[in-house]
């Protein structure tokens, strides 16, 4: 391969300091660039920061909401408390009363329980009394049989006196009989009234229970109270805490507001900067894209003189070659010139429809070697020479079963023609195959002669 030089005055233009310039300012803009990104990236976390503030405050917000709202529950449930402790001090104060309404029924029973057992005492003491005369009597009696039988003979003179005392005795003892009945009347009515003292008592009992039951529930719900008010405390403390909180996150929101707006501050002044580096840039970039375009061309032109030589070169070479293949095949028809190529008709090479070179094609085709080898001290160093080899066909379809169409025949021969070159000594990397089958035929009449010019085998000198 070819190897490109510059030319001298293209590297002298090297040396122009606008180059180093514009590398200095494309330096100081990706500084620039940089500081505002760490100020943009400062500012979006700033946001950020500010909104994830938002956010908590919200946040607290509902939550002192939450707790008013359960504080406005508690303060609910407290009042119904304080109603229900009214409701049962207002029936603790009526059973109290009832309580105190059957104390006085009790003292009024025992009152008159009292009465009646010092009723009961005098009646025993008069049954008492007339038990005492009854014994004296009985015993008078005893002493007056005593005397009676000791004194039989005053018997009749005392009868009267017995008899009286009898009749007095029975009259006593009835005296007596009823006053027991009336004593056991009394102790039944005695015994009626303690039993009710008793049932009174008993009530009086559960009563004192109830109230005692009370009092306790009295004194769970005061228990209940004074949690609650203590949760109360805790929640005023807690949103106290809250207010506090909130204080200070909008204190920090402030200072990070006014840290904003410094940066943005600092960011618009940088900005303005930027804008003016950026003219100054692209004024400069503008003059190093001129000085480009120029050495561009400069190049070019250089590249343009060396590509326009080496055809020069090939033209030659290939005039020269041409003209010595034009002087070997002088005289034969099916052989011959054209333009910038060398053609050979298949008929020559090829029997119809294969691939495989005949005697006489051989013959022809080393006549094509010797001249090359001939022309081979003459190529330039520089010109990468390449023979060219391009099968073409008639547009008559292939009949022959081994190839399926006339691009695979066309092929075919053209490979076929590179490997005999190449056995007869031309070097691989100087030969080439293409295939163009029946689409570029010379003469497009549909008749036999014109189809036997379209059958050839072209060798063209060129270049890569």
């Amino acid at each position: 391969m070819l190897r490109r030089t510059r030319p001298a005055y293209f590297a002298q233009a090297r040396i122009d300091p606008w180059p180093g310039f514009t590398d200095i300012m494309t330096g100081l803009l990706l500084i620039l660039v940089f500081v505002i990104t760490i100020f943009t990236i400062t500012e979006t976390i700033l946001s950020r920061s500010l909104s994830e503030k938002d956010t908590e405050l919200d946040r607290l917000q509902r939550q002192v909401s939450l707790k008013a709202h359960e504080i406005e529950k508690l303060r609910h449930e407290i009042d119904r408390l304080q109603e229900l402790f009214g409701a049962q001090m207002k029936k603790a104060t009526g059973l109290e009363e009832v309580l105190k309404q059957l104390q006085e029924q009790l003292e009024a029973a025992a009152a008159q329980i009292n009465e009646k057992s010092a009723l009961a005492e005098e009646r025993g003491k008069t049954a008492t009394s007339l038990q005492k005369e009854l014994n004296e009597a009985r015993e008078d009696a005893r002493r007056q049989t005593a005397d009676l039988q000791e004194k039989e003979r005053s018997l009749e003179q005392q009868q009267g006196k017995i008899s009286d005392l009898l009749s007095q005795l029975s009259e006593k003892s009835a005296i007596l009989q009823e006053k027991e009945k009336a004593v056991g009347a009394m102790s039944l009515k005695l015994d009626e009234t303690g039993r009710k003292l008793a049932e009174t008592q008993g009530d009086i009992s559960k009563k004192t229970d109830a109230i005692t039951e009370l009092r306790t529930k009295i004194d769970t719900l005061n228990n209940i109270i004074a949690q609650l008010n203590k949760r109360i405390s805790e929640y005023v403390d807690q949103v106290n805490g809250l207010n506090k909180m909130l204080a200070e996150a909008k204190q920090s929101e402030q200072t990070q507001t006014t840290k904003a707006a410094d940066l943005q501050k600092e960011i618009s002044s940088l900005r303005s900067k930027l804008d003016e580096i950026s003219g100054k840039l692209a004024a400069a970039k503008e003059k190093r894209a001129e000085q480009f375009r120029v050495s561009q061309l400069v190049e070019l032109l250089g590249q343009k003189e060396k590509e326009i030589d080496r055809l020069r070169k090939l033209a030659k070479y290939r005039s020269e070659f041409l003209a010595k293949l034009e002087q070997v095949f002088q005289g034969v028809p099916d052989i011959k010139v054209q333009g910038d190529r060398f053609v050979f008709q298949s008929e020559i090479l090829f029997a119809s429809g294969r691939a495989d070179i005949n005697e006489g094609g051989k013959n022809e085709l080393d006549k094509f070697v010797k001249i090359y080898n001939e022309m081979v001290p003459k190529i330039p160093k520089d010109l990468d020479l390449v023979i060219l080899v391009q099968g073409y066909t008639d547009d008559v379809p292939v009949r022959s079963g081994r190839y399926r169409s006339n691009w695979e025949l066309a092929s075919a021969r053209a490979m076929e023609v590179v490997r005999y070159l190449i056995e007869k000594g031309i070097p691989p990397e100087r030969v080439g195959a293409s295939s163009f089958g029946e689409f570029h035929p010379v003469d497009s009449n549909p008749t036999d002669e014109a189809r036997r010019l379209n059958r050839r085998i072209e060798i063209k000198i060129t270049t890569l």
